[in-house]
């Protein structure tokens, strides 16, 4: 969650304090639905395991967190994370896209 700071900074950038209202509750409750996913065991085991592939193919934790959290064309852009989460389908599309990485195939 960003600090107090960060929000300031986020509400002086939007330009009504009711749509600025509106973003920090979704992402307040964007946080509060990650949270309750990270609780659940098969939720916490696919992360592991992307997790592994993608420090493999990366090589460094920085590189490896950066693929992870930012969106990637061939997830149709959307971020890897967010797909690892939901489903182990998305997990593994997230592992096709790293193979194809790690292989030098076109991702």
């Amino acid at each position: 969650m960003p600090d107090s700071l960060d929000k300031v900074m986020f509400l002086q950038l939007v330009t009504s304090q009711d749509v600025a209202r509106r973003a920090l509750d979704a992402a307040q409750e964007t946080i509060e639905q990650t949270r309750l996913a990270l609780e659940q065991p098969e939720v916490i085991s696919r992360v592991r395991d992307v997790w592994s592939t993608a420090l493999g193919v990366w090589g460094d934790d920085e590189s490896a967190v950066n693929f992870l959290f930012r969106r990637h064309a061939m997830l149709e852009d959307r971020r890897p994370i967010d797909l690892i989460m939901a489903s182990d389908d998305g997990a593994f599309s997230v592992k096709d896209v790293l193979a194809r990485l790690r292989y030098g195939s076109a991702a």
